[in-house]
């Protein structure tokens, strides 16, 4: 079971053996073949043939959209079913993150290619809209980035962070005007630069680092003089992470060190990377006024984690980014004793809810 997203009621609308569950107890199939349909009864296959979806947010109040099997799923609530299925870039996987404008008024979702890009090709940035058709915004030329991590809305300046990797040059923070017809570098070429998961803050940026090889932090950025400041040391790489009214919640990840010569080696390889220090994946919260506190640990588990996933944990999407929530349903993957499990993480005790 996956938790896809939180509802204003707290309600959740989740995954489970290629069915969506809807608050209103109406299921949705995936109309996929039957083969892939047994493989989910055992969630060692799901976690290896990567049968759940990546990522997920709402369109419109109407429309939730799934990065799921490189595809995009457009999910009809009111009408319960799948009214749209959008092919992804060939030679690419699925979104990493979205980035909604749903909260700001405006029913527009942005998104950007994500995946190994071993040809160094021109890499996209789309624009998609209630027309649920996805229109390229920028294109960033090639070579110059491989792919893209996240897109951050400054609700503050109306422009937008571009957080892009991996490696040398290609790594680092653009930042885009309104339309996407100006994108310049702001912080590019160092792996303390390299994020998925922050937050724009009123006067700075905030972010956590997403390096393998290198030590990781919880960077932020003061607008006033930009220069990066440690907030907080972490013991691994952060993939995923949810923006809250108030403040940040983000899991740091146990992955593996960058893959060999063979092929079979890198798969079954399980020495982590130089930057994750230990087997703990840790969840941690962050307020705006950058007080940190780490809400839970959990363990990898033993499966290689080129296989079977890396150690981490999801977050849902909020229905609204200025909601209050209480208590955070999340889905550790590749954990002992929790994966596949939904767990809850009580904020109460965080900002005061």
């Amino acid at each position: 079971m996956k938790v896809l997203s939180v509802l204003l009621n707290q309600d959740t609308i989740s995954f489970d053996k290629m069915k969506i569950f809807l608050t209103n107890g109406k299921r949705i199939k995936i109309p996929l073949g039957l083969i892939k349909k047994r493989l989910c009864i055992f969630r060692f296959l799901v976690r290896l043939f990567r049968l759940e979806p990546r990522c997920a947010t709402f369109l419109t109040e109407d429309i939730l959209i799934l990065a799921f099997l490189r595809k995009l799923w457009f999910v009809s609530l009111s009408k319960a079913n799948i009214v749209s299925v959008e092919n992804l870039r060939i030679g690419f996987s699925e979104v990493l993150t979205f980035c909604s404008m749903r909260s700001y008024g405006m029913n527009v979702v942005y998104y950007g290619d994500y995946g190994q890009n071993v040809n160094g090709e021109e890499i996209h940035i789309y624009k998609l809209d209630e027309s649920l058709h996805s229109e390229i915004c920028y294109t960033f030329p090639a070579g110059s980035v491989k792919h893209i991590h996240n897109i951050l809305y400054d609700k503050y300046r109306k422009r937008f962070f571009i957080f892009t990797g991996d490696f040398g040059d290609d790594v680092g923070i653009y930042i885009a005007n309104s339309d996407f017809s100006k994108v310049t570098p702001y912080l590019v070429g160092q792996q303390s630069y390299r994020a998925v998961i922050g937050k724009v803050l009123e006067n700075g940026l905030l972010y956590a680092t997403d390096a393998v090889m290198e030590d990781n932090y919880l960077y932020y950025v003061p607008f006033s003089d930009s220069i990066p400041r440690k907030l907080l040391s972490l013991g691994g790489s952060v993939i995923y992470g949810l923006i809250l009214k108030e403040g940040l919640v983000f899991s740091t990840t146990v992955e593996p060190r960058p893959s060999v010569s063979s092929k079979i080696i890198s798969l079954i390889d399980n020495r982590r990377g130089k930057g994750i220090k230990s087997n703990l994946i840790d969840v941690f919260y962050v307020s705006d006024d950058l007080a940190c506190q780490k809400l839970k640990s959990y363990k990898k588990d033993f499966l290689p984690m080129r296989l079977f996933q890396y150690g981490c944990v999801t977050f849902p999407v909020l229905f609204d980014e200025h909601m209050e929530i209480s208590s955070l349903p999340v889905n550790p993957v590749s954990v002992d004793d929790y994966d596949g499990i939904v767990d809850h993480l009580e904020l109460s005790n965080t900002y005061g809810y």
